[in-house]
């Protein structure tokens, strides 16, 4: 053997790094990273901080809303915060889905009437069907859990930016682009 290419990899609690002239595991030597300065941060002091702006945040987000303004409104809502990593609420929403509106109709009794364009598909059928090679069968019976009917198929992306614009328009402030 030659000299061999400098390597890192991670290993145990800290960071290794394998010398030029290494040829085996013993020759591992730890490294240590300094900066040379240390980075600074904006800060923001919040009362609460809600990371995440998907469907189960934002309906964090908006029920905290609702009970503060039922008690009287005893919270700032300008000190609470959803922190959202995407470019805006629902950029990571990218598939369909089933919706079961019972917890959603509990939030927003009126949610249907409210956002047109988002739950504008009920299912109206059920059925089971298995694939194979050569083609397909619907199967006689549909179980239980299948059963959708009173559901809604929905564009996850649509409903997040609405209960996007409901939270906010509680006064509760949407960061996005916050990773870290």
């Amino acid at each position: 053997g030659g000299t061999k290419p400098i390597e890192s990899r991670i290993s145990g609690p800290g960071r290794l790094r394998k010398c030029a002239s290494a040829s085996n595991e013993a020759e591992w030597q730890p490294r240590a990273v300094v900066l040379s300065s240390p980075m600074e941060r904006e800060t923001l002091e919040v009362d609460l901080l809600i990371v995440g702006a998907g469907p189960s945040g934002l309906a964090c987000a908006l029920r905290l809303a609702q009970l503060n303004s039922a008690a009287g409104n005893p919270l700032n809502l300008e000190k609470v915060v959803v922190m959202e990593k995407g470019r805006e609420a629902g950029a990571h929403m990218l598939s369909g889905a089933v919706c079961d509106p019972r917890a959603l109709r509990e939030l927003i009794p009126d949610f249907a009437a409210q956002a047109p364009g988002v739950f504008d598909t009920p299912v109206e059928h059920d059925a089971l069907y298995f694939f194979t090679e050569g083609g397909q069968w619907k199967t006689p019976i549909v179980p239980p859990p299948f059963h959708n009917h009173g559901n809604y198929i929905v564009s996850l992306n649509k409903l997040v930016k609405w209960l996007a614009g409901k939270v906010e328009e509680s006064g509760i402030t949407i960061f996005t682009e916050t990773s870290g």
